[in-house]
């Protein structure tokens, strides 16, 4: 999945309060109507750059977006796709996002508070967006691990004594684009550990539903790699396809 880097969000924020202004002015000024263009917000001009106008054969987009119904923006917007784009191996779930924009809130508020008692500078602390965090998950997650710890410092030379420990299979998965990868050790690995999380996920479900309270003891290996090679076979009956490289089996 393709993110934004932080200098290009930025970028899309700063040219849509330009778009704003120019779009105020006009129509304050009775120059023109806004009939049929609706505001911005974020998202959409994001989705346009990412999912829907998308870059041309040189990677880059350029757009000249509408501000009232007969006038534009004094200039386009431009992001290259080498530059102000990134590709993400993970990708967060629902909960995930949550758990990690509450994080990054709370250090958000604690550099606000840190800076205007002007304890410390943030020129090199800048709050990232929960996607972003993606990055440092895919270079530094090892597959097999259950959790990863991120750390959000305040500023530049004030460390956050918290940290947002995100719980892989629940709070964090695999992309499809690490799915379709089928013979890198690393993103085959996260492949099955993310299959042995949603089996394990369907055990604990089905178990609820017993008429009396029990334990898994009677498993030596525990219950879930035979629960997940049962399914597997029977859905290879049904003409499903699970690739593993033989190291991670």
């Amino acid at each position: 999945m393709m993110y934004l880097t932080t200098a290009a969000r930025l970028k899309v924020e700063w040219y849509i309060k330009e778009l704003e202004a120019k779009r105020k002015e006009l129509l304050d000024a009775d120059k023109d109507t806004a009939e049929d263009i609706p505001e911005w917000i974020y998202e959409v001009v994001c989705a346009d750059i990412i999912d829907l106008t998308g870059f041309d054969e040189n990677g880059e987009y350029s757009c000249n977006w509408p501000v009232t119904d007969n006038y534009y923006s004094d200039y386009p917007l431009s992001i290259n796709k080498e530059q102000d784009t990134f590709e993400a191996e993970y990708l967060l779930t629902n909960s995930g996002k949550d758990k990690l924009q509450a994080y990054l809130e709370e250090a958000q508020r604690k550099q606000v508070i840190c800076l205007a008692k002007a304890l410390d500078t943030a020129n090199n602390t800048p709050i990232p967006l929960p996607e972003e965090v993606l990055l440092e998950i895919q270079e530094e997650f090892k597959p097999g691990n259950r959790t990863y710890d991120f750390r959000q410092n305040i500023a530049d030379d004030t460390v956050n004594p918290e940290f947002c420990t995100l719980v892989y299979g629940k709070d964090f998965i695999v992309s499809d684009n690490g799915r379709n990868f089928k013979t890198d050790k690393k993103r085959n690995a996260a492949y099955w550990d993310e299959i042995d999380a949603t089996v394990e996920r369907f055990v604990n479900e089905i178990a609820s539903f017993s008429a009396k309270s029990f334990n898994f003891d009677g498993y030596d290996d525990g219950i879930i790699p035979d629960v997940r090679e049962a399914v597997v076979e029977a859905l290879k009956k049904c003409g499903a396809e699970f690739p593993f490289v033989d190291e991670n089996m």
